[in-house]
């Protein structure tokens, strides 16, 4: 039996219909950083971003209004550092799940903002397709972490041996 190409559209969108979205809201100082994550999530499909915030005071109250799936939030947001932000996150909204990111390599602040909770850890620098990838699987409640930061998480780096 051979579908005709308006069935097989048809059949897509009623597929992108019954897929679940993943809600994410987007935490970050910069209006053009929060433009362009929301362009590349937006465009990727499969995601609604719920809201975009600049400050602390603004994510806090956004989340008592909100329940996304994924908070991006920058480390360097203004009034409450990026840390302890996500302290206070896990402790009033501990479904909400946690994908730190910063212009600041992994090397300064991977491991503590994964040690704090955060479900991991995006540098600025990286490829536009780890964004999607990284939400997808915080989103699944999977850690995401670049193989980068999985060897050195491997090894112990006193001494350079496996852990």
């Amino acid at each position: 039996m051979r579908v005709s190409n308006s069935t097989q559209v048809q059949m897509a969108k009623l597929s992108q219909k019954h897929t679940k979205m993943i809600k994410v809201l987007i935490a970050d100082n910069h209006p053009i950083i929060r433009m362009g994550v929301r362009s590349v999530l937006e465009t990727a499909g499969g995601f609604q971003v719920v809201d975009d915030v600049a400050t602390t005071a603004e994510l806090f109250q956004k989340l008592e209004k909100l329940t996304p799936d994924v908070v991006m939030l920058e480390m360097d947001i203004p009034e409450i550092n990026g840390i302890a932000a996500l302290r206070k996150i896990k402790k009033s909204f501990p479904d909400v799940k946690v994908l730190m990111y910063s212009a600041q390599s992994e090397d300064v602040y991977a491991l503590s903002s994964i040690r704090a909770g955060a479900f991991g850890y995006l540098a600025k620098t990286s490829e536009l397709n780890y964004i999607v990838s990284a939400v997808k699987k915080v989103a699944e409640g999977n850690m995401f972490i670049t193989n980068e930061l999985a060897q050195r998480l491997a090894f112990d780096e006193g001494t350079q041996k496996p852990r």
